[in-house]
């Protein structure tokens, strides 16, 4: 379980040389990629549950960062996560400007009935809005 509230990792990512699809947090150069983690609570395994906040959009971002800050995403082999049948990694929520209307903002969250069991008993926030 992380000892910190919120956390931001800042790092730069990369192919990884090694497999056509993966990525790595770069050693020199990169794209860069950040993502914001806040510790929402314990999973029902007893795991941590974070909310992810890509601020950039990399293949891969959450999982990589995720790695790199020492809590790999459980059913996530290509990154180092327990193992399971199923990745843990959910997109509860979107939200971003209306296309056409300035000022309206659209927000879509996931249905209570569709969320996995692993991630229930667990408080949500409410999705943020960040303007571009």
């Amino acid at each position: 379980m992380p000892s910190w509230s919120v956390r931001i990792c800042d790092q730069p990512l990369e192919r990884d040389p090694r497999h056509p699809v993966l990525r790595r947090c770069a050693e020199s150069g990169g794209e860069s990629a950040r993502t914001r983690f806040h510790r929402l609570g314990t999973s029902a395994r007893g795991g941590a549950l974070l909310q992810a906040e890509p601020f950039t959009g990399r293949t891969h971002q959450i999982r990589v960062h995720c790695a790199y800050e020492g809590f790999p995403i459980v059913g996530d082999p290509f990154y180092g996560g327990l193992d399971d049948s199923v990745l843990h990694l959910v997109s509860y929520a979107v939200s971003f400007g209306h296309p056409f209307r300035e000022q309206q903002r659209m927000v879509f969250t996931l249905l209570l009935e569709l969320q996995p069991e692993w991630m229930r008993g667990v408080e949500l926030p409410t999705p943020s809005y960040r303007a571009p």
